[in-house]
């Protein structure tokens, strides 16, 4: 893993639930060197979800129904950080347990400059792409 002070990356992503898709959204995340800052925008709403993660830390969501919506492991919740840095600094991530009774998936892969993400997390989808500003 590079060592980092501050990077930026903007994408896209396609949200589903059950198979069904939800809607595609804007992301924006600000991984620092103590923190990671993910923003879900969608145009002309502004920010539908904001998570703020320290390691270690429990994750702060804003609007704060997302906690109860996406009801989070502690582990989870406590190392979105670790991921997101994982995720974005390797050229390739593959994860798939169960934590705290809770299926978790994650696969990120490089290509080229543009980031593939895909995220399985009980009945929720989210995959897309990020690219590095």
């Amino acid at each position: 893993m590079e060592d980092i002070n501050s990077s930026q990356f903007n994408g896209k992503v396609l949200v589903s639930q059950n198979n069904v898709e939800l809607s595609t959204f804007n992301i924006n995340v600000n991984i620092l060197k103590n923190e990671t800052i993910i923003q879900i925008k969608k145009p002309l709403y502004g920010n539908v979800l904001k998570i703020k993660a320290i390691q270690g830390q429990k994750a702060i969501m804003s609007p704060l129904k997302y906690n109860k919506i996406l009801n989070l492991s502690d582990y989870l919740n406590e190392n979105i950080e670790h991921f997101v840095k994982k995720c974005f600094y390797n050229n390739m991530l593959e994860i798939d347990q169960q934590i705290d009774s809770h299926n978790f998936k994650i696969n990120c892969k490089k290509d080229g400059d543009k980031l593939n993400i895909f995220i399985k997390y009980e009945e929720y989808d989210l995959k897309g792409f990020i690219l590095k500003v």
